[in-house]
């Protein structure tokens, strides 16, 4: 996926209304997901939840161009409709990826288990820095960690959050929690990129129903 092919990342963060997570799933895996896997130009969707917070859920959809997702109140079905009016969350927030150096770029896990998202804002005058860490540093790091499986960067479009996201697909809950992750993540130039970071999110998302 890339920015030059017109290639879109949606990233759908929901949470169901009070007291009907069992509704609110029906819906999704039953209707919702369905119906937009069915669309043309949505070439992948996947679902996860939130390993600490069992009612934050997020959608990937790898989307062929641009505008397919989200779609007006008005051209969804009734029951669509209906259900996005009564949600305690909807937010969607849409990328164009960041390519990664051809050594390090790795294929997706057909049916993930785990995925870390990661959204990070740089201040202005660190942004070369921040990028300069990423690529030469941190994304060679974790792909010699066991069981790290594949990293995407993202640059945000359309939708609110912070300016960039990186997807890391993880093999087991052990990868994230063991020694090897910890000197990875533990360098004197990561330091210095999050000392100038001005927004900053970490999910752990299990896959569901993969």
């Amino acid at each position: 996926m890339s920015a030059d092919t017109g290639h879109r990342f949606l990233v759908e963060l929901t949470a169901p209304p009070e007291d009907a997570d069992d509704e609110f799933n029906a819906w999704y895996d039953g209707a919702r997901l369905p119906r937009r896997r069915a669309l043309e130009g949505v070439e992948r969707a996947w679902r996860f939840q939130d390993t600490r917070n069992p009612s934050a859920w997020a959608a990937f959809y790898d989307l062929a161009t641009p505008g397919i997702l989200p779609e007006s109140r008005d051209e969804l079905p009734e029951e669509d409709a209906a259900m996005e009016a009564r949600l305690a969350r909807l937010e969607n927030r849409e990328y164009v990826e960041i390519p990664i150096a051809a050594e390090h770029y790795r294929p997706l896990p057909e049916t993930p288990y785990l995925v870390q998202a990661v959204w990070w804002t740089p201040s202005a005058d660190q942004l070369d820095d921040f990028h300069a860490w990423y690529a030469e540093e941190h994304i060679p790091l974790l792909l010699e960690v066991p069981g790290w499986l594949a990293i995407r960067r993202y640059r945000l479009v359309e939708g609110t959050g912070p300016a960039f996201l990186a997807i890391h697909y993880i093999a087991s809950d052990d990868v994230v929690n063991g020694p090897s992750h910890r000197r990875a993540a533990d360098t004197p130039w990561r330091a210095k990129a999050a000392s100038h970071r001005i927004q900053h999110e970490r999910r752990l998302f299990k896959a569901h129903n993969a």
